[in-house]
């Protein structure tokens, strides 16, 4: 049992536990509501139960290219995931939409309820054949927005009106497809290798980074004129990913994706910060 615990929180990214939290709080904080025991209960749920579901299944049907790429050897990016934790992956995954799907229920929102409702499939037809939308090029890149978007637009929700539809918000969740692009030159060799359809490996590195320095070059101008701190990261993201398209190969986009995660790390303990202060003033 301990092992299975050990694996499980590993294979929910630890370095990654922080992001959906932290767009749920920038969402809830958008809509004007504050944190209630639901709101408080979706956050815990959008940390490593949402990382099970999210990422255990994307590494359950990533086995034999993971046990070809160099990078999965280490702790950080994940735990290896073997044949044998099928099953307990896909009871935690249930495990997980039911208790989010339920929680956003109690909320006692109708547009609560549909987001959540839209956003909970998300994963698995990301992950898992036939759809597998993660073997789609440009698709895979695309649809990573909604690991950032959905739990804005659920924070955003609970009060109960349609604002997270905002053209902006919706242009900004694709900076992480953007990334996502980016991430996909780092396993170029071991996907190509394995048979893996991804944005690099099958459109090319220098496609894919051409494609992340177009989504953020389209944000540039709206972050500059409205939240300067977030300006400053997606600029970040600008610069590394020009570097990558100059320059397109597994190591420069590796360090090109440590500093994408790095800034926005930094830029999320700020943010997330700043909505909790505003929120204890409204109390």
């Amino acid at each position: 049992m301990f092992e299975i615990i050990k694996k499980a929180i590993l294979v929910s990214r630890p370095i990654f536990i922080p992001i959906a939290p932290a767009a749920y709080l920038f969402g809830l904080s958008a809509g004007g509501s504050s944190i209630d025991l639901i709101a408080a209960a979706e956050i815990l749920l959008l940390t490593i139960p949402l990382g099970i579901y999210v990422f255990g299944l994307n590494d359950l049907f990533d086995i034999e290219s993971d046990r070809a790429n160099p990078r999965r050897k280490g702790s950080l990016w994940g735990a290896k995931i073997q044949d044998n934790d099928k099953g307990w992956i896909f009871r935690a995954s249930a495990l997980v939409i039911a208790a989010i799907f339920f929680t956003a229920i109690l909320s006692m929102e109708p547009v609560h309820i549909l987001v959540t409702a839209l956003f909970l499939p998300f994963p698995f037809i990301y992950s898992v054949p036939p759809v597998r939308l993660k073997s789609k090029p440009v698709l895979d890149s695309l649809t990573n927005a909604t690991y950032t978007y959905a739990p804005f637009a659920m924070g955003f929700s609970l009060s109960g009106n349609l604002g997270f539809l905002d053209m902006q918000m919706i242009l900004f969740a694709l900076v992480f497809s953007a990334a996502h692009a980016i991430g996909t030159i780092m396993d170029l060799e071991g996907d190509r290798k394995a048979g893996i359809r991804t944005f690099a490996s099958v459109l090319g590195p220098r496609k894919a980074a051409a494609f992340a320095v177009f989504l953020l070059a389209l944000n540039l101008p709206f972050a500059y004129n409205s939240m300067k701190s977030i300006f400053i990261v997606i600029l970040i993201y600008f610069i590394a990913s020009m570097a990558v398209l100059a320059w397109p190969s597994e190591k420069n986009a590796k360090w090109c994706f440590v500093a994408m995660v790095a800034s926005l790390m930094a830029w999320m303990a700020y943010a997330a910060l700043a909505v909790v202060f505003k929120t204890l003033e409204m109390i």
